[in-house]
């Protein structure tokens, strides 16, 4: 555990220097657990707008024009998901923005990452639902991590970690809910089918009254 010193002191000098961008980092990572924890794909959008406003704060504050650029681009896909579910014109739309903010903004190799994974989140958003959904989002959220661990901002590596322990656990809570719903729903036609004999009136006189007839 020796290990976790370094980084936890590393932490603490990064939110010594600047406090109140990395509290607004804090605040955007607690919105958006509450949002990835929702299985309610249009809820989930809707938290997560409110999560990129403060991811803006966040990143202006910390000086970092890259993240600053995707996540802007982030608030647009989402806001153009809601309205254009499935729409490949709108899909293009943010790719292209991705890729001017790309070319207009390069500084170094690592810099290109969030515009790659703002791509990348944007085809699940517009295109995909429930667990794909979430499954992509995983592989974005471990690729958002490396780039934070390069530019420094603490609030950014927690959230991706429990970014994503939320997803994998959202992801269970959709499996297991649909398995469940199937057993239940199979239960419930068995019983159906089973449905009570008839009584039948007339032979059970018979038999009642049968002695009268010998």
């Amino acid at each position: 555990m020796t290990f976790l010193f370094p980084l936890f002191e590393k932490g603490v000098s990064l939110f010594m220097e600047n406090p109140l961008g990395q509290s607004l980092g804090f605040i955007a990572m607690f919105i958006l657990f509450y949002g990835f924890a929702l299985k309610d794909d249009r809820q989930v959008v809707k938290v997560l707008i409110v999560s990129n406003i403060f991811w803006l704060a966040h990143f202006l504050m910390i000086d970092n024009l890259w993240a600053l650029l995707a996540t802007a681009i982030a608030m647009l896909r989402l806001y153009l998901s809601l309205k254009y579910k499935g729409s490949m014109n709108a899909m293009a739309f943010v790719t292209i923005a991705c890729l001017v903010s790309g070319i207009i903004a390069y500084e170094q190799p690592v810099s290109i990452l969030p515009i790659v994974w703002t791509i990348a989140a944007s085809y699940g958003f517009f295109f995909l639902e429930k667990v794909p959904l979430r499954m992509l989002l995983l592989l974005v959220s471990s690729m958002w991590l490396v780039y934070h661990l390069e530019t420094g901002s603490i609030s950014g590596v927690i959230n991706e970690i429990i970014v994503t322990i939320t997803l994998l656990i959202t992801i269970y809570r959709f499996n297991y809910s649909e398995e469940k719903s199937i057993y239940l729903k199979n239960s419930i036609k068995n019983i159906l089918k089973k449905r009570p004999r008839r009584v039948d009136l007339w032979r059970y006189m018979y038999l009642r009254d049968s002695n009268r007839f010998k």
